[in-house]
């Protein structure tokens, strides 16, 4: 999921992650796996408030994170 630079910054990635993640729970999904550039501190922070306990690895100048959806 990208948001557009403009709209960056009003709540809309997160609004749209919580959609996502309600259809993949809905749905019986049991992990989830995100891909993010290292340097991006708004995406990584929004990762550890929702999932505390993630730790991702690291490949170059992108994180993975596996978490689970309970």
């Amino acid at each position: 999921m990208v948001v557009a630079q403009a709209w960056q910054g009003l709540g809309l990635g997160s609004a749209l992650v919580g959609a996502v993640l309600a259809e993949l729970r809905r749905t019986a999904t049991g992990g989830l796996r995100i891909d993010v550039l290292a340097s991006n501190r708004l995406v990584n922070a929004m990762i550890g408030r929702r999932w505390p306990g993630a730790r991702p690895e690291r490949d170059g100048t992108q994180l993975t994170y596996r978490v689970a959806l309970s």
